[in-house]
């Protein structure tokens, strides 16, 4: 296979800090020009999930096609997907027993009345909205494991059926469908997600594998056309912007995750990436970018765990602070990745002394 393309690295760390905008939402709390940054900064950060979904099926796409055994790789790389899934909601799921904050209750009495009165529909939908929507937990960021999952799972069924043209043409249709009635035309009920598999990340997935099935038209197409994708990709992103301001207007709320433009930003962004692979090289972010898909699942640690400290001991008003705003998100973007790094670190030592202790007893 090719050299690792660090430039998407890059943007895979850049993505994550936008991933932690999203959640932590700085300036929206404040009034004027204030709210404006954090309205442009969300609205700019919406596309790191889009993105990601996007490389996934690039990288998916690539590895299958310098494999020996896909069907082997597939259950390995799903495998491998699921058990991060398991892992992380245990983390979660032992945290909001721990603060006793289950279903938004406060103390174990009241979670256990919330458990008793639940009917048979609602003990069925929470597993399941759990499962794919990531709710119910403290850490709903979960919902793009098992996105992923079934994205890959759709992608990869396609490509051994040979119809990757019908997934094309579905997929888009099913993500238009989702931008329509969630973003522009409130088509869906304002408590129906189409951030999902179906409506958001099958569509982003298969096109990171067409981008790499056709990559060789693409790139002779497109080879000396840097500028020209920078412009598209500015541009985008300022119909984004536009977009989400009258969705805004129009409707009165602050709505829409995922928009038109955010379609051509992706890609844009992307092919560039692919045009020139040595922005960033050497960098820090090209280390964090590595370490992205952990910094987004430990992020909400910090956060969550910040929020209840701060309310625990009626400080909360911090919150609504400039200093707070500026200084917040990057403080959990750190503390992820050098928390998240040192797992990996202390589960490497385990593994060698593990394999050591095999050998002597060997």
């Amino acid at each position: 296979m090719a050299d690792r393309n660090e430039a998407i690295d890059v943007f895979r760390a850049v993505a994550v800090f936008c991933v932690v905008i999203i959640h932590t939402e700085p300036f929206l709390h404040l009034t004027g020009a204030g709210h404006g940054i954090g309205f442009v900064l969300i609205t700019v950060s919406r596309f790191a999930v889009p993105f990601f979904f996007l490389v996934s099926g690039y990288l998916f796409a690539a590895k299958i096609a310098h494999s020996d055994a896909p069907n082997a790789y597939y259950r390995q790389y799903v495998g491998k997907l699921f058990k991060m899934y398991l892992a992380w909601q245990a983390v979660y799921l032992i945290y909001d027993a721990a603060t006793f904050q289950v279903g938004g209750a406060h103390t174990y009495r009241q979670a256990m009345a919330d458990i008793q009165a639940m009917g048979l529909t609602e003990l069925v939908k929470r597993p399941i909205g759990m499962l794919y929507y990531g709710l119910y937990s403290s850490g709903y960021q979960l919902w793009y494991l098992t996105s992923l999952i079934l994205s890959i799972s759709i992608v990869y069924l396609f490509h051994k059926r040979g119809a990757i043209k019908l997934l094309v043409v579905s997929s888009l249709l099913l993500h238009l469908a989702g931008i329509a009635g969630g973003s522009y035309l409130g088509l869906f009920p304002r408590d129906f997600m189409a951030r999902d598999a179906l409506f958001l990340g099958l569509f982003y997935t298969m096109l990171g594998y067409a981008f790499h099935r056709y990559r060789e038209p693409i790139r002779s197409k497109l080879q000396g056309k840097a500028k020209p994708l920078l412009l598209v990709l500015l541009l985008s992103l300022g119909t984004e912007i536009a977009e989400r301001t009258l969705i805004a207007a129009w409707f009165n709320t602050e709505r829409g995750d995922y928009f038109l433009s955010t379609i051509l930003l992706c890609s844009a962004l992307f092919l560039l990436l692919t045009l020139r692979p040595e922005i960033g090289r050497g960098s820090v972010l090209v280390k964090m970018g590595k370490q992205a898909a952990g910094i987004y699942l430990i992020h909400f640690l910090y956060i969550n765990g910040t929020y209840l400290v701060l309310e625990t001991n009626r400080l909360s008003g911090l919150r609504e602070t400039w200093i707070w705003d500026i200084l917040f998100t990057p403080c959990v973007i750190v503390l992820s990745y050098v928390s998240y790094t040192g797992l990996q670190t202390m589960k490497r030592s385990l593994g060698v002394i593990k394999k050591t202790r095999e050998r002597s007893i060997a």
